[in-house]
């Protein structure tokens, strides 16, 4: 099992398939579970936790450790990996996603009823990532519409006609991307009959 560690006595859950995650939502609104976090977290609670517990995770008991129960009473938890930092001489810690299996410092979910994952399996962008994508989206449509205007001129073309052709050969991949298609839609909705 890739990402998640069942407790001693207990079978792992199965796997959802990826085809069931929410994609292409941002980061800043999914819930999330940093490794970092959780081993200093693991650091500060497991002395205090009862004997039942302990027993329930002995992989939890001294570092470095390798699981991260969100609910230490629950059914399962986030299988931990480390690097050791010599300069520190103290353990990195990584949380290996349930789905590739690859070790990711966070992994997150959009809702309850989503999965865990590392960002880049459920599709996720970070705002800034929204914000070029959406820029070159932005900047191809009003470069279409200058064009338009100047093929629709009298007379013969200059240079830059040309280049401005080029530019929207280039960034036309901008409204095919999910983000493009919003800013699109947004466009259309903000301005009817403005887009061809």
């Amino acid at each position: 099992m890739w990402g998640l560690v069942p407790p001693a006595h207990v079978r792992a859950p199965r796997l959802v398939s990826v085809e069931c995650f929410e994609h292409h939502f941002l980061v800043e609104e999914a819930a999330f579970v940093d490794a970092a976090k959780g081993g200093q977290w693991l650091r500060r609670t497991v002395p205090s936790w009862p004997k039942r517990l302990r027993d329930r995770w002995p992989q939890c008991l001294s570092e470095p450790y390798g699981a991260l129960p969100p609910d230490p009473a629950g059914p399962w938890a986030f299988r931990l990996g480390h690097t050791w930092s010599h300069r520190w001489s103290a353990p990195i810690y990584w949380l290996h996603c349930p789905v590739c299996g690859r070790r990711a410092r966070r992994l997150l979910r959009l809702h309850e009823d989503d999965f865990w994952a590392r960002r880049r399996c459920h599709g996720a962008k970070y705002l800034s990532q929204l914000e070029s994508d959406s820029a070159v989206a932005a900047g191809h449509l009003k470069a279409q519409r200058l064009y338009q205007w100047r093929i629709s001129q009298p007379g013969p073309k200059p240079k830059s006609v040309r280049r401005l052709k080029r530019t929207l050969q280039r960034t036309a991949w901008a409204l095919e991307t999910p983000w493009g298609k919003l800013v699109r839609k947004w466009r259309e909705d903000r301005e009817p009959g403005s887009i061809e």
